[in-house]
């Protein structure tokens, strides 16, 4: 990341815009571990031990690696050992192997708890010991010495520091009283984290059969004793913002240090050629924006990553020869612009503008269920990174929004980047995706600086073939609540261009069982698609900006991995639509019922996408609705309407489970000729019912019989000049996926009416 975070920093600098101020050892404690916050007061005791919510979650701790933490400390090891076969584990829901598919009842677990309070004994390791000996010799007296000189704002970080030093002069006893005070607030309905307090105690579970302790993290933010001493509060901003300026960089320069004195490696900075005092150990870390494992959640997490990393712990790094901040020689000073100019892109209040989570088509099991595990993506002009508009929202969408439209946002993107452009010619959009290739560790899968003239066309172009390239097709989309909030119903929704990321959605889910969320035996509704590896945004952002040397092949694998993982939806969603009528009419379940709005969406949305795949091979649909493979799929579409018509007045409405052009779909996209071979042969019954039905007069207009055979006649006067063209056609006897992407349109279009048969135009031109 040093050469792009570079990059945004020399633009920021010309911008003249002045960032916050940081300090690389200076952190926000992770929201991604459990947190309760132990009150000290002026007898060097614990007094209280209570909730930490989302709104007062401590804003600062000072961190040296990942266990280094302080006074938001990071307790690493359950404080009691408990054997593998002892009962407190089925007390607690867990079963003979370690498994604990659910917990026990709050009541229950907290009986267990206070019976572990003065039977069993608080246990650490020698690696704990030394631990909670350096937090209180080493950490807490450091932050100490800081506040000698400015008593009045870092007054509560010079009580902590002295109330802490003297609790934790023997670890056991004190975190005894951690765990008593923890239970007996539980045991009064003062306290809620019964899960945190449970993981404190003994753990997530039992040991393995060879002893090793299932990884636990609980985070002891400890605080004062509130008091009305007129202070900043200890976790206050105006005690952050004084630590910053007075914490020494390094921790081994701490005030008094005999160490102070040593003699700081100097060379030239990689980046700017300067001769500077350089970084010695690791690059500081950054805390990035992460997304929460649930996608209705908006509070934003943060994660701290390495500018760079080359783990010296790694010991496969060791074969080349350097590690840490020895692999790039870069000034201290500017490894801690670059990472204030990171995290100020990246700030809360900037979320849609200069970054956004988009989808990476990768995933991860979470509680027995794969989640999106999405990227990073910061963008920023080049003349104005800090411009107040939606820019990163322009490529993706968080999946919590409730309904965003891409041509909305592009609209108004696109207008201010016009401006620009017409102000500054050669203005350039600068993006680039962070990915985490490993625990604690992030890469850019990509950087790319485009002209926003390069960005204005492609949105133009990507628009234009996402709705216009398609033939008319129309789907009705019901009323739903979705994240709280009504979403009104569409008569008759088109296709349209969809966000970048949306692409890399539709092709990381294979869909099955036609589509369908019908229930089964149990009664639950079944799985109707799987989630599976697919492109990137990277390739979806090469096939869009047209990257020389990659968009070709990405267009060749995008309509290939799109037919062969929606064409089950597309086939089964308006196979459904087709046979829509009969079934309801009687009273019976209609199929097309078990299609919910979100599944009918994207059906919707790969359309478009064929539309936009299909403009990507310059094919236009003003010549591919001339072909014969979209001509295929028409006749297959008009089949189904006379097979439903006969069924409704020669079957008295009983219709089977597939009409005949849909249960050949799947034959004519590998073997066209074949397929319509057999339709012409199945279609002789229909097609001679057709030709001599007549209206039944005792009946009335509106009758269902009476209308099918209108209907029946009409798709027949449509039908007959389709299937004889085609029939002296040169039919090939398989598909490629241009082909196959041409007759699942033709398949899904609405159908012509006379005139424009007459006229050899479809509506649809």
């Amino acid at each position: 990341m040093l050469i792009e975070t570079w990059q945004l920093l020399r633009a920021l600098e010309r911008s003249g815009i002045s960032r916050a101020r940081k300090h690389k050892r200076i952190q926000s404690p992770g929201q991604s571990f459990p947190c309760l916050r132990v009150r000290l007061d002026k007898n060097f005791s614990v007094s209280s031990v209570e909730d930490v919510s989302d709104n007062d979650w401590p804003s600062w701790t000072v961190m040296e690696g990942n266990q280094s933490s302080f006074p938001v400390v990071r307790v690493q090891e359950p404080l009691m050992r408990i054997s593998r076969g002892d009962k407190t584990w089925t007390r607690l829901g867990y079963g003979e192997k370690g498994n604990r598919r659910s917990p026990a009842g709050d009541e229950a677990r907290l009986n267990v708890l206070e019976g572990l309070i003065g039977t069993k004994e608080i246990s650490l390791s020698d690696k704990t010991k030394k631990l909670w000996k350096r937090l209180r010799e080493q950490k807490a007296k450091e932050l100490a010495e800081c506040s000698i000189n400015d008593s009045s704002k870092m007054n509560a970080i010079a009580l902590l520091a002295e109330r802490f030093s003297e609790a934790a002069k023997e670890p056991q006893t004190f975190l005894m009283k951690v765990a008593e005070h923890a239970v007996s607030k539980l045991s009064q309905g003062k306290l809620k984290a019964i899960d945190a307090v449970e993981q404190l105690m003994v753990g997530k579970g039992p040991p393995d059969e060879s002893g090793d302790i299932p990884m636990v993290v609980v985070q002891l933010a400890f605080d004062n004793e509130e008091t009305d001493n007129g202070y900043p509060l200890l976790y206050s901003q105006t005690v952050k913002n004084r630590l910053i300026e007075s914490l020494p960089q390094d921790p081994l320069r701490r005030v008094g240090s005999d160490k102070r004195k040593k003699t700081e490696p100097t060379g030239v900075d990689a980046l700017t050629g300067e001769a500077d005092i350089l970084e010695e150990k690791s690059f500081p870390k950054v805390n990035l924006p992460v997304p929460s494992t649930k996608s209705t959640q908006k509070k934003i997490g943060r994660k701290p990553f390495p500018l760079a990393s080359m783990f010296s712990e790694a010991h496969c790094n060791n074969r080349y020869g350097m590690t840490n901040a020895k692999v790039f020689p870069l000034a201290k000073a500017r490894a801690t612009h670059l990472k204030e100019a990171l995290e100020e892109i990246t700030d809360d209040n900037r979320r849609e503008k200069t970054w956004q989570h988009v989808a990476s088509g990768r995933f991860k099991t979470y509680k027995g269920r794969k989640i999106e595990t999405p990227d990073l993506l910061i963008t920023y002009l080049e003349e104005k990174p800090m411009i107040d508009l939606k820019t990163a929202g322009f490529f993706g969408q968080s999946q919590s929004i409730v309904e965003a439209k891409f041509e909305v946002d592009a609209a108004t993107v696109c207008e201010a980047f016009r401006g620009i452009e017409s102000e500054k010619p050669n203005s350039r959009l600068n993006l680039f995706l962070i990915r985490e290739a490993s625990k604690g560790q992030a890469q850019v899968v990509m950087a790319e600086s485009l002209k926003v003239k390069k960005v204005l066309d492609a949105a133009g172009l990507w628009q234009k073939a996402g709705s216009n390239n398609v033939p008319q097709v129309t789907m009705y989309l019901p009323q739903i609540i979705r994240n709280g909030q009504t979403i009104t119903s569409v008569e008759d929704a088109r296709p349209s261009a969809p966000y970048p990321d949306q692409v890399v959605r539709l092709l990381s889910q294979q869909w099955v069982r036609d589509g369908s969320s019908a229930k089964g035996t149990n009664g639950k509704q079944q799985k109707n698609k799987q989630e599976i590896v697919g492109p990137g945004l990277v390739e979806v952002l090469s096939l869009m900006f047209r990257m020389e040397g990659k968009w070709e092949a990405t267009l060749k694998n995008m309509i290939s991995l799109l037919i062969r993982r929606v064409d089950p939806l597309l086939i089964g969603i308006f196979g459904a639509k087709h046979a829509y009528g009969p079934r309801y009419a009687q009273g019976k379940h209609e199929p097309f019922f078990d299609y919910p709005r979100e599944s009918r969406e994207i059906a919707l949305r790969a359309v478009g996408v064929l539309g936009i795949l299909l403009d990507s091979f310059n094919i236009r649909k003003e010549k591919y609705m001339n072909d014969p493979a979209y001509q295929i799929g028409q006749v297959l579409s008009l089949a189904d309407t006379l097979h439903k018509d006969y069924c409704i007045v020669v079957r008295k409405g009983e219709l089977p489970n597939s009409l005949i052009g849909t249960s050949l779909m799947r034959r004519a996209l590998d073997d066209p000729s074949g397929a319509l071979a057999d339709l012409c042969e199945r279609m002789m019954e229909y097609v001679r019912w057709a030709k001599v039905a007549n209206e039944p007069q005792n009946l009335p207009e509106d009758d269902p019989k009476r209308i099918a055979i209108r209907e029946a006649r009409k798709k027949l006067r449509q039908y007959q000049p389709l299937a004889d063209h085609l029939g002296t056609a040169n039919l090939p006897s398989e598909c490629d996926d241009v082909m196959k992407a041409q007759l699942l349109l033709g398949f899904l279009a609405s159908q012509p009416d006379d005139e424009q048969i007459k006229k050899g135009k479809e509506s649809n031109q």
